[in-house]
C-alpha cells in the first residue's frame, strides 16, 4: 500500500480514454441518481438517502480522480498535492460565481421579481429580446457590464499592434 502513495510514474504516460470518460461523467451520473431518487423513490429509505447523499458529487468525484488519475498511475502524493494546489484558485473563482448566481436567483424569487418577470414574458412577442434585455440589466446591476481594457484572451492590451513591415 505504501508504494501506491510514494512511487513515481514517468511524466509521459497519460490516463486511458475510458477512465477519463468515467471521471468526466461520474458527477453527471451521480446527480442523475439523485434526481431519479427524488422522482421515483419514497423518502426515509436507505436507497433514497444513499442516492441523495451521492447526488452532491464534488468531494466524491475529486477523491475518485485523485485515486484513479493519480495514485493508481503511480503518481507520488506530493505531485498529486501540487496539482490540486495549482487547480484551486480557478475552481474557487468559478464556485464563487456559481454560488453568487444561486444567491441572486433566490433573492429574485424571495422578492417576487421572478413572478413579475414571468408575467412580462408571457405577454412579450419577442422573447429573445426580453432575455437579452434582462441579461443587460443584470450585468449593469452587478457591475460586470463596464468596459475593460482587455482583449478576449484576458491579456492587457499593450498599445497598437505592429504592422508586417514595422521594426
Amino acid at each position: 500500500m505504501g508504494k501506491l502513495f510514494t512511487e513515481h510514474a514517468d511524466g509521459a504516460s497519460q490516463p486511458g480514454f475510458a477512465i477519463s470518460l468515467i471521471t468526466i461523467f461520474l458527477p453527471v451520473v451521480m446527480m442523475l441518481g439523485r434526481t431519479v431518487a427524488k422522482l421515483a423513490l419514497t423518502k426515509d429509505t436507505l436507497l433514497y438517502d444513499t442516492l441523495d447523499f451521492v447526488g452532491e458529487p464534488l468531494a466524491l468525484t475529486v477523491l475518485f480522480a485523485i485515486v484513479m488519475l493519480g495514485w493508481s498511475r503511480g503518481m507520488a502524493r506530493d505531485r498529486v498535492g501540487g496539482i490540486l494546489r495549482r487547480s484551486l484558485p480557478p475552481i474557487a473563482a468559478l464556485l464563487l460565481t456559481i454560488g453568487a448566481g444561486g444567491g441572486l436567483k433566490q433573492m429574485l424569487v424571495n422578492a417576487g421579481i421572478s413572478v413579475t418577470i414571468g408575467k412580462i414574458a408571457v405577454g412579450v412577442h419577442l422573447p429573445l429580446l426580453l432575455v437579452w434585455l434582462m441579461a443587460v440589466a443584470l450585468r449593469q446591476a452587478t457591475g460586470s457590464g463596464h468596459r475593460r481594457d482587455h482583449d478576449y484572451g484576458g491579456h492587457r492590451r499593450a498599445g497598437r499592434r505592429r504592422a508586417v513591415g514595422d521594426a
